[in-house]
């Protein structure tokens, strides 16, 4: 389980209920805003479009999924489902696309079987490209046109829209910084567009994958609360509350009619949508909830973290024993002893090391730091005597994989240029 990730703690008993609406859902337009924090969300200086839609619909504080990467995000929100998987290999380094992202219909998937959905905007968009009837993708820095790709696309049952500029203005210049604030206003600018765009009686939904703290990070375990606005025909105007990412696939699926696992852990439904609406449409409000497993306490963490070190210690040890038997059992101990003080140090310092490693930049000199763990561990082998220095040498790869597999795939290289705005 520790490779292949941790579903959220409600899916333990999960049941699907089928919906059976008195009549075909309202227009969706759903338009989903990388990195949209709390903070800009409610300033209405920054995003006054989204203040006037808030004005007349449900405003939600949302608790981001736990990887907070776009990717995990994203399904969480159209599953139900926090696939967190902090030290799952396969799915942190091969991005599956479609239906097999997960292995289950994602809500867009369940839509798409009844009607036309079509998707606009950022390329985060494409893992789910098996679920669109039409698609149109920008470069994240280029989404101007977004507003007339969607009319282009033509009528459908669910219009996803994705904007991307927020989240790498956060990144390369930080909230607070004019950039950011001329990206978000810019983000606003598209949402007021395409909302007065939208049929009169489509329901609006507006929702960020995670926000992001005061440098503009969005790390496990840190600031990321999000945003999230509802408005049409089955919101009421004025209704506040708290909810999860994994809300969204409950309250989406009521709106669209869709069967919809019971994962729910939100305020009551008749307190976010109209209980009129959802008696006419529904019969009532359809119960969702799930019955989440109590989570591990802080003895039980600490043995399992306990378990996993001496996992380590126990497979490193055995390594070098193989590649090298006549280590004498000192030497063994005190690589595997330094290994484990590595990662354990690295931990003390990860908001720094995600700074200068992980973080996308505004320069391509910012992946180049992936090479200074690689290079410290090759002069620290290079030190060494004899058949250790053979043994130290191949185990060097393992020093930037521990600091880095959790995220690489989504912080490296390839998304470490930020453009100007």
């Amino acid at each position: 389980m520790v490779l292949s990730g941790a579903e959220n703690p409600a899916d333990g008993a999960e049941r699907t209920v089928a919906l059976s609406p008195s009549r075909p859902p309202e227009p969706l337009l759903l338009i989903f805003v990388d990195s949209l924090s709390d903070r800009v969300a409610l300033d209405a200086g920054v995003m006054p479009e989204l203040a006037g839609l808030r004005a007349r619909g449900a405003s939600f504080t949302v608790e981001p999924c736990r990887d907070r990467l776009t990717y995990r995000c994203l399904h969480a929100a159209l599953t139900g489902k926090d696939a967190s998987a902090p030290l799952a290999l396969r799915a942190n380094f091969v991005r599956e696309r479609g239906q097999a992202a997960g292995g289950e219909p994602t809500l867009l998937h369940l839509a798409a079987q009844r009607g036309r959905v079509v998707a606009a905007g950022a390329h985060d968009l494409e893992s789910y490209d098996d679920a669109f009837d039409a698609r149109w993708y920008f470069p994240g820095d280029d989404e101007d046109g977004v507003v007339a790709a969607v009319a282009s696309l033509g009528p459908a049952s669910v219009t996803l829209v994705g904007l991307s500029q927020g989240d790498r203005a956060a990144h390369a210049h930080g909230p607070g910084s004019p950039a950011y604030g001329a990206a978000f206003g810019r983000i606003d600018r598209l949402i007021g567009e395409l909302v007065r765009g939208a049929p009169p009686h489509a329901h609006v939904v507006v929702f960020g994958d995670h926000g992001h703290d005061a440098h503009g990070h969005h790390l496990p375990g840190g600031e990321a609360t999000t945003f999230a606005v509802y408005a049409g025909p089955a919101v009421p105007p004025g209704a506040s509350a708290h909810l999860t990412l994994t809300d969204h696939r409950a309250l989406l699926g009521v709106l669209l009619g869709l069967p919809t696992p019971a994962l729910y852990q939100g305020p009551p439904l008749d307190q976010v949508l109209r209980p009129a609406w959802l008696a006419e449409r529904h019969g009532g409000p359809p119960e969702l909830r799930g019955h989440p497993r109590p989570a591990l306490g802080p003895r039980a963490r600490l043995a399992l973290l306990a378990a996993l070190v001496v996992a380590l210690a126990g497979a490193l040890a055995a390594l070098v024993r193989a590649w090298s038997p006549g280590a004498r059992p000192g030497a063994v101990l005190a690589l595997v002893a330094g290994a484990v003080a590595l990662r354990v140090g690295a931990g003390y310092g990860y908001e720094a090391v995600c700074v200068r490693i992980h973080d996308h930049g505004d320069s391509p000199e910012r992946s180049a730091w992936l090479l200074v763990p690689l290079a410290a561990a090759l002069l620290a082998a290079r030190a060494l005597p004899g058949d250790r220095r053979l043994t130290a040498a191949a185990l060097v790869p393992l020093v930037p994989l521990l600091l880095l597999f959790s995220s690489a795939n989504y912080y490296g290289a390839g998304r470490a240029v930020v453009p100007a705005p």
